[in-house]
């Protein structure tokens, strides 16, 4: 099997920050993935991605992450037992040695997650994922779009308890089960699902997540004083702003295991709202839309550049709201549907732009 790239600490840190500019406020914040990553790294060994093209056809892969509300997330941390408890039992049910781990979205904590767990398991990763960004329900991921079944459904708590789930039907079908069982599970759980064979996973993936996470976090980490790191982060990403301004107001509250809110801003008479359900989903300036689902809204401290999920908005934050455009697969008519702004209740016949093809290197 040839290693693309073996991860060292200072990628982890710019893949932290990319994950968390893709998470579009989603994901959760990964503070505490990335410190844990460090060190499974120096005790394990540092963990290496890998491209979906160097498996054999019939080798399986795993995507994953943590299901649940953000905000618990940050409450009720992972113990570490998730990972082999996970990858036991998904070898027991389907009597088959996973070959390599995937995040099943980028977005956030979720892109350390397989981090952690490579080194922890000896295991590699493939540079792509499920989402292209993060989204906050189970149907919404390329998968999906493949008719690749996501049953078996593998949810683990903190405990190394794990729930296998039978879904007949789709992608749906699976939100619903597998939502109330990670509700059960006190809103965070570990969750495997769409498991698929590389050569599904070719044509299904969306590839070079990791890796275009990477690159926009290392060109953060090139800002200057003749250029701010939000500037570094418009010309590696193509980002578009939307507002800038402070934070004035900010509703939250978890609702059937989802973070829902609505943030204020305002910057003179000029006023923008963001709405969120785990992720940003809309943005109106002056009560116009401006960037809705999937287009990737993002909010960033102003001096720093850094993005602030959902779940550490704050009053009184100087910030800039920013717009990438949406991974290809999303803007097809079978992707809006899915995932456009209709489907999460909002009438609007915003458009968003198709990303242009992605050439980054980290």
């Amino acid at each position: 099997m040839r290693i693309m790239h073996t991860l060292t600490n200072k990628d982890l840190d710019a893949l932290a920050f990319g994950a968390s500019i893709l998470g579009s406020g989603g994901g959760g914040d990964p503070k505490y993935e990335l410190l844990i990553a460090k060190h499974y790294a120096q005790k394990y060994g540092p963990p290496r991605l890998i491209s979906v093209n160097t498996l054999a056809d019939d080798d399986l892969i795993v995507p994953f992450g943590f299901v649940g509300a953000p905000t618990i997330c940050r409450e009720r941390f992972f113990s570490g037992k998730e990972f082999p408890a996970m990858v036991a039992a998904i070898e027991h049910r389907l009597g088959k040695k996973p070959a390599a781990l995937m995040p099943a979205e980028i977005g956030g904590s979720n892109a350390l997650l397989p981090c952690i767990a490579a080194s922890l398991l000896a295991m590699p990763i493939i540079d792509g994922d499920l989402m292209g960004r993060a989204f906050p329900e189970l149907q919404m991921m390329s998968a999906n779009l493949h008719d690749i079944s996501p049953s078996p459904l593998f949810l683990v708590d903190c405990q190394g308890n794990v729930t296998i789930e039978e879904v007949q039907g789709n992608g749906e079908a699976a939100e619903a089960i597998g939502r109330n069982l990670a509700v059960a599970m006190g809103s965070s759980a570990l969750l495997a699902i769409y498991l698929m064979s590389a050569a599904q996973a070719r044509t299904a993936i969306i590839r070079n997540s990791i890796t275009k996470a990477l690159y926009y976090g290392h060109a953060i980490s090139r800002a200057n004083h003749t250029t701010s790191p939000t500037q570094k982060l418009i010309e590696s990403t193509s980002a578009q702003i939307l507002f800038t301004g402070v934070i004035s107001d900010v509703d939250r509250a978890i609702k059937d295991g989802f973070l829902r809110g609505k943030a204020r801003l305002a910057n003179g008479t000029d006023h923008a709202e963001i709405l969120y359900q785990n992720e940003y989903l809309v943005a109106t300036v002056n009560n116009s839309f401006v960037a809705t689902t999937p287009d990737i809204i993002t909010i960033v401290e102003q001096e720093s550049g850094r993005p602030i999920s959902a779940e550490l908005l704050r009053y009184g934050q100087l910030v800039n709201v920013l717009k990438i455009k949406a991974p290809t697969v999303w803007t097809s008519a079978q992707g809006l549907e899915l995932v456009g702004p209709r489907y999460f209740g909002y009438d609007t016949d915003y458009l968003p732009e198709k990303e242009p093809a992605c050439s980054a290197t980290p």
